[in-house]
Order: structure tokens, then sequence, then C-alpha cells
């Protein structure tokens, strides 16, 4: 999670597991929300990708999860499944949209959840 208002450049991470023997995919959305927020329905969604994942391997494989702004304003999101190496990457430049669409600028940054 990125809080509001973090200066530029940030970055975080986290590191979370596969919950299925045999998971093939981990469905990875970028939100974004004015004040922390659990509840989705309230919150923006920016994006979502999907990571895949090679079947037949036992639940709690790790994925570690990526998030940062660059001096430009641009937010990376990286999602890589630690034992197989794939990788899901998403980049955002909000000086190329209107801040309706993304609900803040780089420069006033919301909060990010990782589902």
């Amino acid at each position: 999670i990125l809080k509001k208002d973090t200066p530029t450049p940030c970055k975080t991470s986290a590191t979370f597991y596969t919950s299925q023997h045999g998971q093939t995919e981990v469905l990875c959305k970028i939100t974004q929300s004015g004040d922390p927020e659990s509840d989705l329905d309230l919150v923006t969604e920016v994006a979502v990708l999907h990571l895949d994942l090679p079947g037949g391997r036992p639940s709690g494989q790790a994925i570690e999860v990526e998030y940062s702004y660059d001096t430009n304003g641009i937010m990376h999101c990286k999602f890589e499944d630690v034992g197989s190496k794939s990788i899901a990457e998403y980049k955002h430049d909000n000086s190329s949209s209107s801040i309706e669409d993304l609900g803040a600028s780089a420069m006033n940054l919301e909060d990010f959840i990782i589902e």
C-alpha cells in the first residue's frame, strides 16, 4: 500500500502466497481510494492483471508484489511468482490521463491495495 501524499519517488513491496494446490493463475487488481478502504465496492479499479503460474505446485508459493512511483510520476506495479519467475507488470503515466479517470495525480498519491 502506498499512502496518500507519499513523496515521490517511492516504493513498497510485500510477499503474498498462493492459496490452492495446483493454482495456475493469480488475479492482480490494482485499486485506489482517497482513504484506507477495505470495501472493494468503494475503491476505483485502476487495472486488472493475470499472473500465470505453472500447475502442479503445492499451495503457499511466494508472489512478490511491488508498487512504485518514479520521479516522473509514473506508477509501476510488478507481480512475480518467485519460483517460476513469471511476471505481470503494469505501468501508468498519470499525466496522460485526466484526474477524473484516475481519481488523483501521481503527486497526490492515493492508497493502493493489493488483493
